[in-house]
């Protein structure tokens, strides 16, 4: 479970304005099967994995909303961080495809 509740604002009144608030809550179970027995390694492995695929997503989508708001070096940098979200997922992905 990952519960979010963002906004985020862009003004475009002066180049570099941006406000955003954030709340976050990062409640992790990945330990327990449904059947409420323990998750064998692999299994665990697998429940976050895919969790972090999901998560990641989620940020990145976020980081891609700022994208106008920014100019410059500062956005070259968030369309590279944007980017590394997007490999490392790659990565996160072929892995739990080798788990199953």
């Amino acid at each position: 479970m990952h519960d979010h509740e963002h906004t985020h604002t862009c003004t475009h009144s002066h180049p570099h304005e941006h406000e955003a608030g954030h709340e976050h809550e990062h409640p992790h179970e990945h330990g327990h099967a449904p059947d409420g027995g323990e998750l064998s390694p692999a299994e665990r492995a697998k429940a976050v994995l895919a969790y972090m695929v999901d998560h990641n997503e989620h940020h990145a989508s976020e980081l891609a909303e700022l994208v106008d708001c920014l100019e410059g070096e500062a956005r070259k940098h968030l369309l590279a961080a944007i980017g590394s979200f997007e490999v490392g997922n790659v990565q996160l992905r072929e892995t739990l495809e080798l788990l199953r």
